[in-house]
């Protein structure tokens, strides 16, 4: 399947979920309201419950929880965003310009990768500094390959996935703000 229908899928079906859950959130019925006040916090909230929700495992919601799910929630997003610029970088004929850009963008996602799992360690051990130091981090990178493409004058095939980790990591940077 073409790595660019790949993209589309997902992001329908991430638009879906978004929508579903921004309707949901307007009743909150059953929902923790720990959760409801954690994810209330971000710039993102819609995208908090629609990440959130579905990996955490029973019991209360509490900051602590709330954040290291939606880092892995955002880790696994950047894999397979990775996995598609690794593909595009792979490609044979592509333009010098764009390979160039693409593989500076693989070696960028693959740091995003690194710098989720580095959050995930370095918040198992409340080292704040550098989970928010790793989390920012991401923004740029991702900022990074999005600004390559803009430069050269074309639209980056991963602006999907970055918007959508840009606000994912929005919301973890927001969570963890509630546990200084």
């Amino acid at each position: 399947m073409d790595p660019h229908s790949n993209i589309k899928l997902l992001f329908v079906s991430l638009f879906i979920l978004v929508s579903i859950d921004a309707a949901r959130s307007r009743n909150l019925i059953g929902v923790d309201p720990n959760l409801k006040k954690i994810c209330e916090y971000t710039d993102h909230p819609a995208l908090c419950f629609s990440t959130v929700t579905p990996l955490l495992k029973g019991g209360k919601a509490n900051a602590n929880t709330v954040l290291e799910v939606a880092v892995k929630a955002g880790e696994t997003l950047a894999k397979s965003a990775y996995a598609v610029v690794k593909s595009l970088a792979a490609k044979p004929g592509t333009p010098p310009d764009v390979f160039s850009t693409l593989k500076d963008c693989k070696d960028g996602y693959e740091t995003v990768v690194d710098n989720y799992e580095e959050t995930l360690g370095s918040f198992s051990v409340h080292d704040l500094g550098t989970v928010r130091a790793k989390l920012s981090g991401i923004l740029t990178w991702i900022g990074d390959c999005e600004d390559e493409f803009h430069d050269m004058g074309a639209i980056s095939p991963l602006t999907g996935y970055a918007q959508m980790l840009t606000n994912m990591t929005s919301n973890c940077l927001a969570i963890s703000e509630l546990l200084l």
